[in-house]
């Protein structure tokens, strides 16, 4: 008997056994009569096909109503408790909080501590112990903390079933901003310690080597990491159909092993099997550095055992050991056949499989061309394997999409056609970059172009296909039975004759060129086989054009000063770049994220220094954005004002300069520096008697001269620190005022506008903050001053940036 029909019986019997609420006593008649019938059918010399696949379904059946999730279940009270446990999982940044699993050992019950059993998924902000002494995420694998606040119950949406997707993890609740309290470190698992740490290194070399948005679209492509994408990327993705791209799953990992195992062929030949090796090897250390979820692990099981179908002679046997692989995951764990990250990769595995076994052989039979030899036939090649693949998977994993998610792509596959070409060379040359970063960071910046070729091509390409207007469209909760019918319809698409399957196969014509090629291309039976050297030159070629570009882009020098003001919402940070490239950052924003998002994307991807950075003063819309920048930037010199603050982040600071041993000045009234031998940066304030007054009145002001162009930078100072500008007769003369402290009424005293007499007024603030900035009456004051036209809103505009050449000024908006 064929080993899918079994398999199949095993899923059936468990899937009707989780979905309906079978009696014990019912199966275990329906097996008896199973072995009774059996019987008959042996003595009657009847084939007793039937019989063993019943028998399979009663012991799936039985095998699951044995089966017992993990976790004790939560109290139904849902108001606030405690609970003491361990950090399991790798804690990722979500949104503003960090998400991770916390494995119970106690919680309180009755206001006493009760021995606890499974997972809480927990959304936290780190205690002020942790926010000063380490980098975000603050928590880390192995942490043991203490949590009061309320469990609930997860909510589903749509017809995504959530609660069973979180059970299916072990997870029994979700606990949403508790209040934390740490407690030490235990050591749990010291593999997924080392691979957590591991990934954390690599992560760091990322953010170091790349700027925002491709350092955090890389750490989720290859990390796994998704805590850090930018909003905006996340929606280009799902709109485009594309997210299925950031979840790591058997798309990638099939992916990776159909190119590995082509390039291994092309470079090993099949001889002694060691081109199996390369791919195996990619696989796995893909799965461990991506943080070996349970998908992941499960798609490289499944890729391992396609490779010992090569390796055994039988490479046309690998979907029914891919089915064998799915029944012994679900026999060991029966509720993993309702994990929708396990169907998934299934599914796409599935369909690349299918591809290549004696089920997609009949494919070839449509086409019959030989592409032309050299690089050109070669990239043909390329395509038409990434074509495949694609194809393959979205056709397999379509519905899944559609039921749990209601939504079908209409773009989807197409972008996801152009994407995959990327992603091997993205993924290989992310991982080598960040290596060679985390031992030679030097050497790794170096080599972050190599990476930002291709992540810059998948945030251009998404971007592109999200304004397609129906990108993707809206389903009404579908049937399960409709599931059913699209797989049934398939196989006997499948297994029909071969003149109706030719009929069929010709409305997508194209893509059967794709998989003949594919199949060309992965079993080496081409005459032209893959060349190493020829994709090491068409890389080679693309990196050395892109390098000139870039070079000429960077050396090209318009001798003029550029300031922007950068819109990183209720905070201020200004980006100063003089005639001759010196770079000067004031302040850092509210957010780590949005500040380097930000210079990742008015520096540019080969630019990874700034010359001066400085700190107004310490209040957290100022300076919680610069120890990010501190670390992923090499900087020459940080200018800070005398400000103090009890604020436990400042601390993070003050670590990131002394970590990366930056020469740190205090900055006081008559200072000044020039910058690349052309502007004048000279510090108005603080004066040095001014200790002990509020932090505000201490922020640093600068003035910015360029021939005859001045822009006076006052941070967050106040009507106290304003009065006493004036009083000293400081040169306030400007062109350009920042408005100080966002506009704020306690700042912009009619005395200090009328000194400063700008031309033009710029207000950092963020939409429709919380304190109102900035206040109408600053904002009249300044229409009557300047009008309403040269007034200019980070809120409104975005980024704002002023351009001089010394005599005349321009300014434009947003990125």
């Amino acid at each position: 008997m064929k080993l899918v029909p079994l398999v199949a019986a095993w899923l059936i019997g468990t899937f009707i056994a989780l979905e309906v609420a079978v009696d014990t006593t019912a199966l275990l008649l329906f097996l008896v009569a199973s072995i009774i019938l059996g019987s008959i059918f042996l003595l009657a010399r009847i084939p007793i096909t039937l019989p063993v696949l019943l028998l399979v379904l009663v012991l799936a059946g039985l095998r699951t109503e044995g089966f017992s999730s993990t976790g004790a279940p939560v109290p139904e009270t849902l108001g606030a408790t405690t609970v003491q446990g361990v950090v399991t999982s790798d804690p990722e940044s979500s949104g503003g909080s960090v998400e991770f699993h916390l494995e119970m050992d106690y919680i309180e019950v009755n206001g006493s501590p009760v021995e606890a059993d499974g997972k809480l998924l927990v959304y936290a902000r780190p205690p002020l112990e942790l926010a000063a002494e380490r980098r975000a995420p603050f928590f880390k694998y192995g942490d043991y903390l203490e949590l009061t606040g309320a469990i609930t119950q997860p909510v589903s949406t749509g017809g995504f079933d959530y609660g069973r997707y979180l059970s299916n993890q072990g997870v029994v609740g979700i606990v949403g901003q508790p209040e934390v309290r740490y407690l030490g470190e235990r050591k749990g698992s010291p593999l997924l310690g080392s691979i957590y740490a591991v990934r954390e290194r690599l992560s760091e070399s990322l953010e170091h080597v790349l700027p925002d948005p491709q350092s955090a679209l890389a750490k989720a492509l290859l990390l796994g990491k998704r805590g850090d994408l930018p909003q905006d990327v996340t929606e280009a993705f799902r709109n485009t159909g594309t997210s299925h791209l950031l979840a790591i799953s058997g798309l990638h990992v099939g992916v990776l092993l159909l190119i590995t195992l082509g390039g291994a062929v092309s470079l090993l030949g099949k001889r002694r099997q060691l081109y199996l090796v390369l791919p195996l090897f990619v696989i796995w250390g893909y799965a461990l550095i991506s943080g070996l979820s349970s998908s992941v692990e499960r798609a490289a099981i499944m890729g391992t055992i396609y490779l010992a179908a090569h390796a055994i002679g039988r490479p046309r046997s690998v979907f029914p050991a891919l089915a064998l692989a799915a029944g012994i995951m679900v026999g060991l764990q029966p509720s993993v056949l309702q994990d929708i990250s396990f169907q998934l990769s299934f599914a796409a595995m599935a369909g690349i499989a299918l591809l290549l076994s004696s089920e997609g052989r009949w494919w070839s039979r449509f086409v019959h061309r030989d592409y032309e030899g050299g690089a050109s036939g070669e990239v043909k090649r390329f395509v038409a394997l990434a074509m495949a693949t694609s194809i393959a998977a979205t056709v397999l994993t379509l519905p899944l999409v559609a039921f749990n998610f209601q939504q079908v792509p209409t773009v989807g596959v197409i972008a996801t056609v152009l994407a995959l070409p990327a992603m091997p060379f993205l993924l290989v040359c992310a991982a080598v970059t960040a290596a060679v970063g985390v031992v030679l960071p030097e050497l790794g910046q170096g080599m972050g172009w190599m990476p930002w070729l291709f992540l810059e091509y998948l945030v251009r390409l998404t971007d592109l296909f999200a304004k397609v207007p129906g990108s993707t469209i809206s389903v009404p909760e579908m049937n399960g039975l409709l599931v059913w019918a699209y797989y049934g319809l398939l196989g006997l698409m499948l297994a029909c004759p071969l003149n109706i399957r030719s009929r069929v196969a010709g409305l997508g014509r194209w893509s059967v060129e794709a998989v003949a090629a594919l199949r060309r291309l992965e079993l080496g039976r081409h005459q032209g086989k893959l060349r190493a050297g020829t994709y090491l030159a068409l890389i080679a070629g693309a990196s050395v054009l892109a390098m000139l570009s870039w070079s000429a882009a960077l050396g090209t020098s318009d001798k003029v000063l550029s300031v922007t003001f950068l819109d990183v919402g209720q905070g201020q940070s200004i980006f100063i770049e003089g005639p001759g490239g010196s770079q000067v950052l004031v302040d850092g924003g509210p957010s780590p994220r949005d500040a380097a998002r930000s210079l990742g994307e008015i520096m540019g991807p080969l630019d990874r220094s700034l010359d001066v950075v400085v700190l107004t003063h310490p209040d957290e819309d100022h300076f919680r954005g610069l120890p990010e920048v501190v670390r992923r930037y090499d900087v020459g010199l940080a200018l800070e004002g005398p400000g103090e603050t009890d604020n436990p982040l400042y601390g993070e600071w003050q670590s990131a300069i002394q970590a990366k041993q930056i020469r740190k000045i205090e900055a006081l009234a008559g200072q000044s520096l020039v910058l690349d031998g052309a502007v004048n940066i000279d510090v108005l304030n603080p004066y040095p008697d001014q200790s002990g007054i509020d932090s505000n009145n201490t922020s640093i002001v600068l003035m910015l001269t360029y021939g005859d162009i001045a822009i006076l930078l006052t941070a967050d100072i106040e009507s106290e620190a304003e009065r006493r500008l004036v009083r000293e007769g400081a040169s306030l003369d400007a062109d350009v005022l920042q408005v100080a402290h966002h506009g704020s009424r306690t700042s912009t005293t009619i005395g200090f506008l009328r000194q400063a007499s700008p031309s033009v007024a710029v207000i950092s603030a963020g939409a429709n903050n919380p304190y109102g900035h900035p206040h109408p009456e600053i904002v009249a004051r300044l229409k009557g001053s300047v009008g309403p036209e040269m007034i200019y809103n980070t809120a409104h505009s975005g980024d704002i940036r002023f351009i001089t050449d010394g005599t005349r000024l321009w300014v434009s908006q947003g990125r």
